[in-house]
């Protein structure tokens, strides 16, 4: 069975594309970053530009909130998540001793036939974890930091993200109007109600599930620290 030229010139290509997409994924994450904020920006812009303020402005101003949030966040919440790695990883030897020795104790027989017979905890594992200690995570993070690729990395999210985001969230409508007249004039109603059903139905449950991870991660970290739980911020 022969196959049709056009169709090996359609797999030729997409397969390229496919090989192009694997090979520049570092270079492509910032613009597909870029371009997700964007999208969940779109109603806060368009909000902004009916009463009144320039487009640009808006989509400038919004992201650069953005920014100085997620920074403030990260440089405020990062000492403590890494204080409590060390914390979690100097504790490591004690909870696996503790387990041991739930596991073995007599008196819970239901919690070594949950657990297995064959579930063993030797005492190397033990001694791996205080080898461990809290240098060594400081070490990981040092050398993280140091290197020249994680640093790049981080710089191309922190500038290439806001540039593409603000160039997109500006130039939305010009973008939206110009795909809506790729569209065959036949379908064009059809295709535009079905893009309306599809975009109210991605974007409110992907702004949804932001909002209820944002709560629910404030409301367990608060309550379980209230409580006294260990390596709240962390879990």
């Amino acid at each position: 069975m022969r196959v049709a030229r056009p169709t090996i010139f359609w797999i030729t290509i997409s397969a390229i594309a496919l090989l192009a997409l694997i090979l520049l994924r570092p270079i492509l994450l910032p613009f597909a970053i870029g371009m997700a904020l964007a999208y969940l920006l779109v109603p806060a812009v368009d909000g902004l530009e009916r009463i009144g303020i320039n487009r640009s402005l808006a989509a400038l101003t919004l992201v650069l909130l953005m920014v100085v949030g997620f920074v403030t966040i990260v440089v405020v919440m990062l000492p403590a998540i890494v204080g409590e790695l060390n914390f979690f990883i100097d504790q490591f030897p004690r909870y696996v001793a503790r387990m041991q020795s739930l596991i073995s104790d007599t008196s819970r027989p239901w919690l070594h036939r949950i657990m297995g017979e064959n579930l063993h905890i030797g005492e190397s594992s033990g001694r791996i974890a205080t080898t461990m200690g809290g240098a060594w995570l400081e070490d990981a993070v040092r050398s993280l930091w140091s290197s020249g690729e994680a640093l790049i990395s981080l710089l191309s999210l922190l500038v290439v993200v806001p540039i593409v985001s603000i160039y997109l969230l500006a130039d939305w409508e010009r973008m939206i109007a110009t795909i809506d007249g790729w569209l065959p004039a036949g379908s064009r109603e059809d295709v535009r109600a079905l893009g309306r059903e599809i975009h109210d139905t991605v974007a409110g449950f992907v702004r949804g599930q932001i909002v209820i991870c944002l709560i629910l991660a404030v409301f367990y970290a608060v309550a379980l620290k209230v409580i006294g739980l260990n390596h709240a911020i962390l879990i």
